[in-house]
């Protein structure tokens, strides 16, 4: 006999659309829910797989994890990507975290960290590599704008290198990172997971 893998995944709720006018509902709002439930369904396809027999014990996988926060940067988003991180290497996979050197919240890289871009180091066994970003402390619409983009530009070559995964996991928001994760996936013939945090795509 065979089991199914367990999986574990958010069901996104567009609250806005009950309230957001009916232009904004038409021109924004149902092209994004429509992205995201395709985007959804293809996750679920590529993951709802079979495990080996009993006998074989439990399958472990190759995960390339995407997050534009990783300690030492401090608040929820960093924390929950570290124990996240580190939960399914104790599960017994292995984890490559791509991220950005560290700036948040300041929006200031400390000195010590603005020679790291392109270097991988070995946290309790999880691959950390960082990336260079656009950062700021000034923090304007464009000076967010630029930052989310530079990651997700520079985030993809450094995913598109290495050994291939078997899964490409993405924290979103923001959106565009999602963009070189799928990306990353189909070039890798990964599935992509990704850990949305907000209905609101930006």
């Amino acid at each position: 006999a065979q089991n199914k893998m367990r999986v574990v995944h958010h069901e996104l709720y567009f609250g806005a659309l009950g309230v957001a006018p009916g232009w904004l509902h038409r021109l924004a709002l149902e092209p994004v829910q429509r992205l995201w439930w395709f985007g959804h369904g293809i996750a679920r396809r590529q993951l709802v797989v079979a495990t080996p027999d009993r006998g074989a014990g439990p399958r472990t996988m190759r995960i390339l994890f995407l997050t534009p926060y990783f300690p030492p940067e401090t608040s929820a988003a960093p924390a929950r990507a570290w124990h996240f991180a580190r939960a399914l290497v104790r599960a017994g996979h292995s984890v490559r975290v791509v991220t950005g050197l560290p700036s948040h919240p300041s929006g200031i890289v400390p000195p010590q960290w603005r020679d790291k871009a392109g270097t991988l180091e070995v946290v309790e066994g999880i691959e950390v590599q960082r990336v260079w970003l656009y950062a700021t402390p000034r923090k304007s619409p464009l000076g967010r704008l630029w930052n989310h983009l530079s990651f997700a530009c520079t985030s993809l070559p450094a995913m598109l290198a290495g050994p291939r995964p078997d899964v490409v996991l993405v924290s979103t928001p923001p959106l565009f990172h999602g963009l070189s994760a799928w990306c990353a996936a189909r070039w890798h013939g990964a599935a992509l997971v990704d850990d949305c945090r907000d209905d609101w795509p930006f």
